[in-house]
């Protein structure tokens, strides 16, 4: 049974995407007595060429100490084609407690091949509930 920590205001998300990748479909949640972090990143439109991406996943306790925990996307290259996004999962020991921010940097690797047509955008996005 997972619970979903997000839903019940038990920890607050924060994303930052790059100007190459975004974050999709992030999903905190309870798993065995673990906290878990999931979702998927793609390629933002514009981006051509190879793109091998990372989820750097920071966790800031209400008393200031953070946690961090980096997971590879898999693929680890972003896909060309079809849905073009890879997943990652990020398992932290324990529970948080209540109040803690959960912030997911998508951190993409481009290749020297990677070229991006369109202008850089960062999105920042927080969501509380």
């Amino acid at each position: 049974m997972q619970r979903d920590l997000l839903a019940e205001g038990r920890v607050h998300l924060e994303e930052v995407a790059s100007d190459t990748a975004q974050l999709s479909r992030v999903r905190v949640y309870e798993d065995r007595g673990d906290m878990v972090v999931y979702g998927k990143i793609g390629r933002r439109v514009g981006v051509k060429g190879r793109v091998e991406a990372m989820a750097r996943v920071i966790l800031h306790l209400p008393n200031g100490e953070s946690l961090e925990e980096t997971a590879r996307a898999f693929p680890p290259r972003l896909p060309i084609r079809r849905s073009r996004k890879s997943n990652f999962s990020v398992r932290f020991h324990g529970l948080p407690p209540e109040g803690s921010v959960v912030r997911i940097e998508c951190m993409p690797r481009p290749s020297d091949t990677a070229t991006q047509t369109s202008a850089p955008l960062v999105l920042s996005a927080s969501l509380e509930k």
